[in-house]
C-alpha cells in the first residue's frame, strides 16, 4: 500500500481465536464486515442528516499475517463532495470515547447499534480489534468498550409527540408490527403498532404522513429513534413533505446555511 493510499484508508485489525491459531472464522470476518459497513454508512448519514450516503467505501487492502487486517477507503457518490476523512475519524473517536468512558452524545441510537454488532463477540468469536488511520492506531477495542456501549444503549427517554415522514419497510406479519418512517432530517425511525392499525399502516406505505405517540429517543439526540404509534394521519398527496434541498432554501430555518452545515450546526450545539 503506498503512502497515499495509507493516508486515506482506515483500517480494521482483528484477531482470531487461540484455538483457530489466531485466524478468523470466514462467517466471522463475514458478519464483521458487515456491520463495520453500516456502522460507517450509519456515521455518514448521522454526520450529514441525509436520508442516503455521501460516499461509497471500497476495499482497498486486505491482508492476514496475524492479525487479518481490511482497510477501507471511499468514492464520492455523485455531486457530494469527499468526506471520507471525516466520517472515518468520527466513527473512530466515538468507539475512541466509549471505550476511554469519556462518550459524549455524538452517535445517535442506529449507530450505536451498528457498532454493538460490530464489536460484540469478544473472547467468543474473536479475541482483538482496533482502528487504525493513516498508519495509526486511533481506537480500541476492550471488555470496557462492550460495557461502556452497554450503558449507554440503556440511556433513553420517551415523550409524546409526533413525527412527519415517509413510511417504508412495513412489517405486518410478525407479533411485533412495525414500519420505519424516513424523515426530511434525521436517521429513520422505527414505528410499532398495534393490530388495530394495520390496516391504516399497510394502506399508508410508501406514502407521506405524520405518526403520533409515545417518542423514544437516544439521550442526547435530537431526533426519536422508536415510536410507539397511537395514530397515523396521512398527508395529501399535493403536501409533500419535501426533500432537504427545499428545507435549505428555507433561510428562516437554516440562516441561509447549506442543509450539511444546518445539520453540523444542530449537532455542534446540542452536544
Amino acid at each position: 500500500m503506498d503512502e497515499k493510499q495509507t493516508q486515506e484508508t482506515l483500517t480494521l485489525h482483528m484477531d482470531g481465536l487461540p484455538s483457530d491459531a489466531g485466524d478468523v472464522r470466514l462467517g466471522v470476518l463475514s458478519d464483521k464486515m458487515d456491520s463495520l459497513r453500516r456502522s460507517l454508512q450509519a456515521t455518514d448519514k448521522y454526520l450529514y442528516g441525509l436520508d442516503k450516503n455521501t460516499v461509497d467505501f471500497l476495499v482497498s487492502n486486505l491482508t492476514h499475517s496475524s492479525p487479518t487486517a481490511i482497510s477501507l477507503r471511499t468514492q464520492p457518490i455523485k455531486n457530494f463532495e469527499e468526506h471520507q476523512q471525516e466520517i472515518f475519524l468520527h466513527f473512530s473517536q466515538v468507539v475512541a470515547s466509549i471505550t476511554q468512558g469519556v462518550y459524549r452524545a455524538t452517535a445517535n441510537h442506529y449507530l450505536l447499534e451498528c457498532l454493538k454488532e460490530l464489536i460484540g463477540g469478544m473472547g467468543k468469536n474473536y479475541s482483538n480489534m482496533w482502528l487504525s488511520f493513516r498508519g495509526e492506531v486511533v481506537a480500541n477495542v476492550t471488555s470496557e468498550t462492550v460495557v461502556n456501549l452497554e450503558k449507554l444503549l440503556a440511556k433513553n427517554y420517551t415523550s409524546i409527540g409526533s413525527i412527519k415522514g415517509a413510511i417504508k419497510k412495513y412489517n405486518g406479519q410478525s407479533e411485533q408490527k412495525s414500519f420505519h418512517i424516513y424523515p426530511a432530517i434525521g436517521a429513520r425511525v422505527k414505528c410499532i403498532f398495534e393490530d388495530s392499525l394495520l390496516e391504516k399502516a399497510s394502506g399508508a406505505v410508501e406514502q407521506n404522513v405524520i405518526v403520533h405517540g409515545i417518542l423514544k429517543y437516544q439521550e442526547g439526540d435530537f431526533s426519536p429513534y422508536e415510536v410507539f404509534v397511537d395514530s397515523i394521519e396521512v398527508l395529501p398527496p399535493n403536501k409533500p413533505l419535501g426533500d432537504l434541498s427545499s428545507f435549505q432554501s428555507s433561510e428562516d430555518a437554516t440562516d441561509g446555511k447549506s442543509s450539511v452545515e444546518f445539520i453540523k450546526n444542530l449537532r455542534n450545539g446540542w452536544h
